[in-house]
């Protein structure tokens, strides 16, 4: 009996640690309707010059300049973390988002979505009722800084097919990591493709589902 309770224990151990023992996000107010897909994302020049965010990271800093308001209602196709480097610490996390028609539930298994390498990538599958153009208008990669540690726990519960509605501006990041310097420049357009045609996003609030996180 000991071994069998000690076993458990140590599965449940395993489990918890696993699945993250990291406190949860604090929820800031609630919605009253769920995400539905919608419109395209919304994006506004901005004008505030003067107004940069930093970040300190463990071997360098990062000035955070917003150039663009950005609103995105998407589901979430694919997801993947990052941890180490200059670029894990200012964005841990890659969010391959849908919108539109191609977030309905009707076209999940028209296209499948993955990531690697701060890249994502798409297939379309036998059948589907559209082709590549439309899903690279209305798909992107995106690069996630979180503004405060509540948006980063946030980012942490999205799991793919989530609805998501996130809030926050597209952004340049400069700076530094040992003895060298960095930058990232967001893509400001739907239409790009390749090198440089990822959204660099630095979120202020994200629902999922009906909770608000900021």
């Amino acid at each position: 009996m000991r071994l069998k309770t000690t076993f458990f224990i140590c599965a449940y151990l395993i489990f918890f640690l696993l699945s993250g023992c990291s406190k949860p996000p604090t929820i800031t107010k609630t919605s009253n309707s769920d995400l539905k897909p919608g419109n395209p994302p919304y994006q506004k020049k901005y004008n505030h010059t003067n107004k940069n965010f930093v970040k300190s990271l463990s071997k360098g800093t990062c000035t955070i300049k917003p150039l663009y308001e950005y609103k995105v209602l998407a589901r979430v196709v694919a997801k993947k973390n990052y941890h180490s480097g200059w670029q894990g610490e200012v964005a841990p996390c890659d969010l391959a988002l849908a919108w539109e028609k191609l977030a309905k539930p009707e076209y999940h298994n028209c296209v499948s979505f993955s990531q690697r390498n701060r890249w994502y990538y798409f297939r379309l599958k036998s059948g589907a009722p559209f082709d590549l153009d439309f899903v690279y208008k209305r798909s992107s990669n995106n690069h996630i800084i979180p503004h405060n540690e509540n948006i980063l726990r946030a980012l942490k519960k999205i799991r793919k097919n989530d609805m998501v509605y996130i809030q926050g501006y597209l952004v340049r990041a400069d700076g530094t990591w040992g003895n060298g310097t960095r930058w990232w420049n967001s893509s400001t357009s739907r239409d790009d493709r390749g090198d440089g045609s990822c959204e660099v996003i630095y979120a202020t609030s994200i629902q999922i589902g009906k909770n608000i996180y900021k």
